[in-house]
């Protein structure tokens, strides 16, 4: 396995989410829901492409990674630069689904896309099982995001492939906490006044019977936390 650098990187994450968010304010509700050792999977409501990860990584004092969707670069030395950057910070890559309003640029190839898949579930799954924290945003598109349409405030229907992770992370071992995470925002899309980040209680998988229910469970937490 790969040298894990997060310790390292974690400090200069913080100094950039601090310069991102600049005078936005911040309130964290229920922080005490993210295990203060061990792995997590922060399952967050994805409503601003950048103001979300900077929160999350303001709000928990452990290193976080996050699940992250390159597919809108626009060329190769783009995609170049994002993935050194990634990589620098241990994050997976993954390509959307491209809908309609949400188009890819020319950095990838869609043919590419289950090559991404295959190695992120199995570099989640990684940091999970070294009792690292991972989130992810399972609506895959923010509602504000320069690259594609901004829709309304209401929350996408869940991907499953959080619980994929968790069920595949917690095989051999005890059950992977899933803690949901809520956004609201204050103020005008572009530049809001204010963000609340509110975490839930976590569930787990016990059994893998089990997985529709928690699915259904936790994004129900998820659009409560972000009422």
């Amino acid at each position: 396995m790969p040298p894990d650098t997060s310790v390292f990187v974690a400090p200069g994450m913080r100094a950039v989410a601090r310069a991102v968010l600049g005078k936005i304010r911040v309130r964290v509700d229920g922080v005490e829901n993210v295990p203060a050792s061990g792995p997590a999977l922060l399952v967050c409501r994805h409503h601003h492409h950048l103001y979300d990860g900077a929160a999350l990584v303001l709000a928990i004092r452990r290193p976080v990674r996050m699940i992250v969707g390159l597919d809108w670069v626009k060329d190769q030395g783009q995609r170049a630069y994002m993935e050194a950057l990634c990589a620098i910070a241990g994050w997976p890559v993954v390509l959307r689904d491209e809908t309609e309003g949400n188009p890819w640029g020319d950095g990838y190839r869609t043919s590419e896309r289950r090559r991404y898949a295959r190695a992120a579930l199995t570099q989640s799954v990684d940091v999970l099982r070294r009792g690292g924290v991972l989130a992810m945003f399972p609506e895959g598109y923010p509602e504000i995001d320069p690259a594609g349409t901004a829709g309304s405030d209401a929350v996408r229907p869940f991907a499953p492939g959080y619980l994929s992770i968790a069920v595949r992370a917690g095989r051999g071992g005890r059950p992977v906490p899933l803690v949901p995470a809520g956004f609201s925002y204050a103020g005008p899309p572009d530049k809001p006044e204010s963000i609340a980040l509110r975490f839930g209680a976590p569930e787990s998988i016990a059994s893998v019977s089990q997985r529709a229910s928690v699915g259904r469970s936790v994004e129900a937490k998820v659009r409560a936390l972000s009422a």
